[in-house]
């Protein structure tokens, strides 16, 4: 989830309101957002289509530059399978299907996510990829490569950790784990990655990582990093084998 789309999806006209209880989220670590709703943004979007609808459309809007950035820093093509797990509409999943011919794609997704992709894969696509709905937190399709792009900066670390050991034992130990992810740079210059670990903190219970942090949470969930590679001025793709 992003900064420019979790904003906009609480209720009303009051998209801010959490931030006026930040000082909770600073002083407990917990997101201000369940304070105010009672609920917690996953579950709100799930209980509310049209909210969850224009997170999505934001969403598909903000990351639209990086799908290409993203695509491109990875030669897919030695995979014969690419699994995107947590993979919303299937942009990324189709940039990568449309650069390789010869490999096949799996998008999965919860069941209220995973309808919204069919249009993605309609031209010449379709019969490439399996759309398959479930939950990252209890399962997810094998693959030759997975990739996981926008999820773990939305849990806390036990999550995010929960979540990968699921994925690592859905793995051979010959595939390959791909995290995109905004990363946080050394130093105290401003970077967008430092607004979004804010935005995590006060609406989503997550936090934007720097690059040992992210390599900690990897080995914490079976994995060892072999490379990170920089996409654009926000993303950078974390590629890891199983440990």
């Amino acid at each position: 989830m992003s900064r420019t789309s979790l904003a906009r999806v609480s209720p009303g006209s009051g998209s801010r309101v959490p931030y006026a209880r930040i000082r909770h989220s600073v002083l407990t670590g917990e997101p201000a957002f369940d304070q105010v709703y009672g609920t917690s943004v996953y579950q709100y979007l799930s209980g509310h289509p049209a909210q969850a609808s224009l997170f999505g459309a934001a969403a598909a809007g903000f990351h639209g530059q990086a799908i290409a950035q993203i695509a491109d820093a990875h030669d897919f093509s030695c995979y014969g399978t690419v699994v995107d797990v947590g993979g919303g509409a299937g942009t990324l999943l189709a940039a990568i299907l449309r650069r390789h011919p010869a490999v096949d794609g799996v998008l999965f997704d919860r069941p209220d996510v995973i309808g919204t992709a069919r249009g993605t894969f309609a031209s010449g696509l379709a019969d490439r990829v399996d759309l398959v709905a479930g939950d990252s937190f209890e399962s997810a399709p094998s693959g030759d490569a997975l990739v996981v792009k926008s999820c773990l900066h939305n849990f806390a670390d036990d999550q995010a950790t929960a979540m990968l050991r699921v994925i690592r034992r859905a793995m051979s130990d010959r595939a390959t784990l791909l995290v995109a992810e905004t990363m946080i740079p050394a130093g105290n210059g401003p970077h967008y990655a430092k607004l979004d670990d804010v935005e995590m903190l006060v609406i989503a219970d997550g936090a934007d990582r720097d690059e040992q942090q992210y390599a900690r949470l990897l080995a914490a969930g079976g994995f060892t990093v072999q490379h990170v590679i920089p996409c654009g001025d926000r993303f950078s793709l974390i590629q890891a084998q199983p440990a």
